[in-house]
């Protein structure tokens, strides 16, 4: 379970996944935590085209697959970094421009499917997002995507940090801010408290 702080009141969540978003200037910001199942495919904008993690894959397997997705360019890493009090591998991808083929079943990059809190499988989606707390930026715009996985008593957590068009400074660093508060708690430990 991973706990975050949140401390300003024009941050929106999704309460089925450990989401936070905020639009500002002509860009937003998202913030994610969850356990990917399957990652963007060759064909990124159908959900039905995801392609699944192998059983069994480590976090240098999920870290090569993220570096690799269709329309981004790895620009930092995948490396070995310390991070939320546990050793993660750290790797930041960039798009100047997303797009979705006309032909494609869906308006929306799938980058990921992963569990949520209910079990059930969901999808982490890229412009442009439904309205459904989730920022809503125009096509096109330039997405900077920062990810850290961690190994989490052998499931792979992906930490990721999303700007998408052009976010104000303030807004980056609260993203950052939000980032710096994740702390991996055992559901043992949560119960307690």
């Amino acid at each position: 379970m991973s706990q975050l702080d949140v401390p300003w009141r024009d941050w929106s969540s999704d309460g089925f996944l450990h989401r936070v978003c905020k639009e500002s200037g002509s860009g937003s910001v998202v913030f994610n935590v969850y356990e990917p199942k399957a990652l963007a495919g060759p064909q990124p904008c159908d959900p039905d085209k995801t392609v699944d993690l192998a059983h069994g894959a480590t976090v240098n397997d999920v870290a090569g697959r993220l570096s690799d997705l269709p329309e981004f360019t790895a620009v930092d890493g995948p490396a070995a970094r310390p991070a939320f009090w546990v050793e993660a591998i750290h790797l930041r991808i960039h798009s100047d421009s997303l797009r979705c083929e006309p032909t494609a079943s869906s308006n929306q990059y799938q980058l990921a499917a992963n569990l949520g809190q209910d079990g059930f499988l969901m999808n982490t989606d890229l412009l442009p997002a439904v309205p459904s707390g989730e920022p809503t930026p125009s096509p096109g715009h330039r997405v900077v995507i920062d990810f850290w996985i961690v190994d989490l008593d052998g499931q792979n957590i992906v930490v990721e940090a999303r700007q998408e068009g052009t976010p104000t400074a303030t807004t980056v660093t609260q993203l950052d801010q939000v980032r710096r508060s994740v702390r991996f708690v055992s559901e043992e430990r949560a119960a307690r408290n």
